[in-house]
């Protein structure tokens, strides 16, 4: 694989044996630890970005069961890539068949990092791979063409270390434009998702018990006020709301 497209997805898998460092290619002197934490657990000292799935304590409100969990390499100066950790499977299949599927321990990383350079990636990796159980496996979403991940990931250090696999074909990022108001955006789409997105409403409101209102977030100060006030009280159907309203840039 010699070019991630602009957006993709892709799986990351190594063993427990793989131990490189970025001090060790000399290619940075950034020092990578890693913490597993469930929700009430101290979180690293982060520097925020615009991405909703690199907050952390968005990620732990998703954590509503006991095998859910958060994986997060920090540097000890803000730098922060957490990952969402469930467990999942792999399915293989050939044409229309299907072979079987395996069982692993799914940790996602959503991309997206430009102020994170692709030489301290290796280093990130490595220390991440140290946590990673028997049946563990990376996948990557949201890679964006030519950021420091995807500069990586095309290295041939990293390629020595890792077997990754790109997934699906190239898509733009996942936004959801309401447009002037919610009956608008729903008019748009099809019959079936329509219904499905009526249905998620409806257990919103029943979760919530109270109405709800639609804004812009033009600034992302007016984001984490919005995710600040849900904090506590965020149920996992109401996390595709959280994720649609606090959209910045």
């Amino acid at each position: 694989m010699n070019e991630l497209p602009a957006s993709s997805g892709c799986s990351v898998t190594g063993g427990r044996s793989v131990a490189i460092s970025a001090q060790e290619q000399g290619t940075s002197t950034v020092t990578w630890q890693a913490c597993l934490l469930r929700p009430g657990d101290s979180i690293p000292t982060q520097v925020g970005d615009d991405v909703i799935e690199h907050d952390v304590d968005w990620l732990l409100a998703q954590c509503d069961a006991a095998r859910k969990a958060v994986l997060v390499l920090h540097d000890g100066r803000g730098g922060v890539i957490p990952l969402f950790v469930h467990d999942g499977q792999v399915d293989f299949s050939l044409a229309d068949a299907s072979l079987g599927r395996v069982k692993v321990r799914r940790h996602v990383l959503v991309g997206n990092f430009p102020e994170q350079p692709s030489l301290e990636w290796p280093g990130a990796l490595a220390q991440l791979v140290e946590m990673l159980p028997r049946n563990g496996a990376v996948f990557l979403l949201g890679l964006v063409r030519n950021e420091g991940l995807d500069r990586a990931l095309a290295q041939g250090e990293l390629k020595r270390h890792f077997f990754v696999c790109a997934q699906g074909a190239e898509y733009a990022r996942r936004l959801c434009v309401l447009g002037g108001s919610v009956e608008a955006y729903l008019s748009s789409l099809s019959a079936k998702s329509r219904q499905d997105m009526r249905r998620s409403l409806r257990r919103s409101r029943r979760a919530v018990r109270r109405t709800f209102r639609h804004f812009d977030a033009l600034q992302c100060r007016r984001g984490q006020r919005f995710l600040e006030s849900c904090r506590g009280g965020v149920k996992k159907n109401l996390s595709g709301t959280a994720r649609t309203r606090c959209r910045c840039g």
